[in-house]
């Protein structure tokens, strides 16, 4: 199982190893345009929108937010990856973790 494991890790590696400048440029973009809860409109299109360039499936506006989205990969039956997004900034500190 190890070795599959570390496959697995090497191909994530990989993966964003090719995609770094593009990753990059996304990080940039949301960290000098800051926006707040539920108003994160222009960070929604530009998260969803890679997604949907890289070939998600990207349903927009999901649980009655205009903000909110869920990408899926695939259709078949295999363990799964959630990824949670948090792309709205926070008054006076812009993006960061305001978790305690």
């Amino acid at each position: 199982m190890t070795d599959a494991l570390d496959e697995v890790f090497a191909r994530v590696r990989r993966e964003v190893t090719a995609r770094a400048e593009r990753l990059w440029d996304v990080a940039l973009t949301l960290h000098n345009e800051p926006e707040y809860a539920f108003e994160e409109h222009r960070a929604a299109a530009l998260l969803s929108g890679e997604l949907s360039w890289e070939g998600f499936t990207v349903e927009r506006g999901v649980a009655g937010l205009p903000t909110a989205f869920v990408a899926r990969w695939g259709a078949r039956p295999r363990p799964t990856v959630a990824l949670l997004l948090e792309y709205d900034a926070l008054p006076g500190l812009g993006h960061g973790c305001g978790h305690t």
